[in-house]
């Protein structure tokens, strides 16, 4: 499956489960899908997408819809996903907000922070 589909996907779900989150997200939110190669474990890039959220300010961080591969987090109206999928090489970042702006900024803060 290339990477177009698996994000794509991944924006789906992510969509699907914060839908509900808050009125701002409720109403056409922005999805910014990134992702990169990578060569590290798997709890590596747990690890790392802890501490990607957490040093952008994302609260209430919790593992995601498959357990140990995704961590999300909150800040403000946007929510910040990192799906880690270390035996195919490749970590994906997800935000969703109100503002397309800050939207691509914070995926982009991301992806760049990991």
């Amino acid at each position: 499956m290339s990477h177009r589909w698996v994000s794509m996907i991944t924006g789906i779900v992510f969509i699907g489960l914060f839908s509900g989150t808050t009125a701002a997200l409720a109403a056409y939110p922005y999805v910014f899908t990134a992702w990169k190669k990578i060569t590290i474990s798997q709890d590596e890039c747990v690890r790392r997408a802890t501490n990607v959220l957490r040093n952008n300010n994302y609260s209430g961080m919790t593992a995601g819809i498959k357990g140990n591969d995704t961590m999300l987090g909150g800040l403000g109206d946007y929510v910040g996903l990192v799906r880690c999928a270390a035996s195919v090489g490749v970590v994906f970042f997800v935000v969703t907000g109100p503002a397309q702006d800050p939207a691509l900024n914070y995926t982009n803060a991301l992806s760049n922070g990991f």
